[in-house]
């Protein structure tokens, strides 16, 4: 049972007085600055680019967190992606590093102070009539509300649409008190995921996301099959992928835990030979309120009652479906694919390898197949909207988009592809 005034389940004010002394110092890793960049921001088979675009183009305004942002490399780029619309989009990230002025200072080298304080201003902070996007360095993450400085989306109690967590879990002494945090944080139907993740739990890290499902939460957990492995007294797991996504009926994140006094090194080696370097881990004890079986290190079984894809669980669609779809993109079998779209297979979402139906028929050389898809697909970032463009042959939409953002013939962020190749390697 809870001790005499704390909380049954898992609550920050319970954190021991050395946990909440370590949380509120922001962790500074400037030298993971490239883990920042789009590319990073993998979970399971999600891309967290996509994610963006395609909320942006299905709701009517976006608000977007991204803790442990680094240098903001993945909110820019996603800014520019939706820039091109007229809806609101406000994109907030928070780092405990200083990798914007490290990385601004060090491409200006010896220029006047106030010169180099307006460089680092226009990257912290970007606004449009449709974008809203600031970067707050030097904030303890795992203590957002108690923060030193002064954050406009806690002050005004904004609450995100999105929220992502990449390549930071990892690094962090308290992970799922940073889940319970992030979870208040999201707007009704919003969506937190996080790579990375790990745990020592009584339960395991999977045992305990199975109980959130046995009680109703939406969760899902994509176990990579090439996840990083971390070690903890000789026992071996493995890192996790974890979205969820809050509820009405559940609007708080309450995990059948409680902190024990226990913060030690665990000594996290991960299967390319890094050894993580953060001093302290917290331990947690299990709270017993739900009878759930306790099986240590439960995600060594790969269990599958919580398990899935991850991009089919965000889009919303059956993973069977998209495979369909999928499979007759690889075939080229046009009327597969029609077939595919007519029982409910959805080309403006994500199939199982991450890819959306008009990128995966350019990728083919299915010329016919870009053109049947193309004009009926609208989640794609601008690049990959202007690449498949080109191999549609859809000259007035590569007009307009040239007019917009003349820079889009060079861009070879779709797939490693400028827009050129990509319409001279279509089999149009």
């Amino acid at each position: 049972m809870a001790e005499a005034g704390q909380s049954p389940y898992l609550s920050l004010k319970d954190r021991p007085a050395k946990l909440k002394e370590i949380v509120r110092t922001p962790c500074t890793i400037n030298s993971w600055s490239h883990n920042g960049e789009s590319h990073n921001y993998r979970f399971g088979k999600l891309d967290g680019k996509k994610l963006v675009t395609y909320f942006g183009n299905t709701r009517d305004r976006m608000n977007v967190l991204d803790v442990g942002c680094g240098a903001g490399a993945f909110l820019h780029e996603c800014a520019s992606d939706v820039s091109v619309t007229s809806k609101k989009f406000l994109f907030r990230g928070i780092t405990g590093s200083d990798e914007v002025s490290t990385k601004v200072r060090r491409k200006l080298g010896d220029v006047d102070p106030a010169a180099l304080e307006r460089a680092i201003t226009d990257w912290l902070e970007k606004r449009t009539d449709c974008i809203d996007l600031k970067i707050y360095e030097h904030v303890s993450i795992e203590d957002i509300e108690h923060s030193s400085n002064v954050l406009d989306f806690v002050e005004s109690a904004t609450r995100f649409d999105l929220i992502f967590c990449s390549w930071t879990a990892l690094h962090v002494c308290d992970p799922f008190g940073l889940l319970v945090q992030l979870y208040d944080m999201l707007d009704v139907d919003g969506i937190v995921v996080t790579n990375m993740f790990f745990a020592v739990t009584p339960l395991g890290q999977v045992g305990v996301l199975e109980d959130l499902l046995e009680r109703g939460y939406d969760v899902c957990v994509d176990l990579p099959d090439l996840a990083e492995k971390a070690e903890y007294r000789g026992c071996r797991f493995e890192g996790i992928d974890i979205g969820i996504r809050k509820t009405e009926s559940q609007p708080h994140l309450r995990l059948p835990l409680k902190y024990t006094d226990t913060i030690e090194i665990w000594g996290r080696v991960f299967g390319s030979g890094l050894q993580n370097d953060e001093p302290y881990s917290v331990q947690y004890s299990h709270s017993p309120l739900t009878g759930v079986v306790q099986h240590l290190h439960a995600q060594q079984s790969r269990c599958r009652r919580v398990s899935s894809c991850l991009a089919s669980w965000a889009f919303g669609v059956t993973e069977e479906g998209q495979q369909k779809l999928l499979d007759a993109l690889r075939c080229r079998d046009l009327a597969a694919v029609k077939k595919a779209v007519a029982e409910g297979a959805d080309p403006n979402l994500a199939m199982p390898n991450g890819l959306f139906a008009v990128e995966m028929a350019v990728h083919s050389g299915f010329g016919r197949g870009v053109k049947e898809l193309f004009p009926i697909t609208t989640t794609l970032g601008a690049a990959s909207k202007f690449c498949c463009a080109a191999a549609a042959e859809e000259v007035p939409t590569l007009k307009a988009m040239l007019a917009e953002k003349p820079d889009l013939l060079d861009d070879s962020t779709f797939s490693g592809m400028t827009p050129l190749m990509v319409a001279a390697t279509c089999d149009s």
